[in-house]
């Protein structure tokens, strides 16, 4: 109950499957959800559509400093999953994804496409200036998808994507194409100016 303890699930701490339209988070610190030391996924989305996923801890404690990571991945979206969005370009509607055993995020397989992560702290702490490192990929697309896109044209779209324990982002086998990478701090703090 005080976000400091690992007590998670056996399996992912949110699964949405087959399913559209849906929220989790917020905006505001009333709203944000500690998503943490599940026994897979912090958020597992899985034939689904229109998802937004915002201002949550995904993976570390309610203080956003220490490491509480789920066993898997932060967030897994898979299976023809299309249209989601992880972040946001409204103040405090990023997401803090660290300290997850594998990935922060994993995009995988064919027709997962047209999905969007924007403003999110990917392997920081919470002020974006200290890691706290995912064990494997910051981001990981993988078997198929298209049409993703990590960051954007504005600052209020860009990803901070640094500490994480093997690549910032991978793309990885064939049939993933077409996805775009724009914008990100990609191995610095949230300023740009430190490793």
């Amino acid at each position: 109950v005080n976000g400091t303890s690992d007590l998670g699930s056996d399996y992912s701490g949110i699964s949405i499957s087959w399913s559209s339209g849906n929220i989790i988070g917020g905006t505001t610190a009333a709203e944000r959800n500690v998503i943490s030391g599940n026994g897979e996924h912090g958020i597992f989305i899985d034939y689904s559509f229109y998802t937004e996923v915002m201002g949550n801890y995904i993976g570390t404690d309610i203080n956003g400093t220490s490491d509480l990571g789920n066993t898997q991945n932060g967030i897994y979206i898979c299976n023809q999953s299309q249209y989601n969005t992880v972040g946001g370009t409204v103040a405090s509607s990023g997401n803090l994804l660290s300290g997850n055993d594998n990935n922060g995020i994993l995009i995988a397989g064919s027709n997962t496409d047209y999905n969007t992560v924007i403003n999110n702290l990917i392997g920081t702490d919470l002020n974006g200036m200290s890691g706290l490192p995912n064990s494997e990929d910051g981001v990981f697309i993988q078997s198929g998808p298209e049409y993703n896109r990590i960051g954007g044209t504005t600052a209020a779209e860009r990803n901070v994507i640094s500490g994480n324990g093997e690549y910032g982002i991978c793309f990885y086998q064939t049939g993933t194409e077409n996805n775009r990478i724009i914008g990100n701090y990609i191995g610095t703090d949230i300023t740009g100016t430190t490793a």
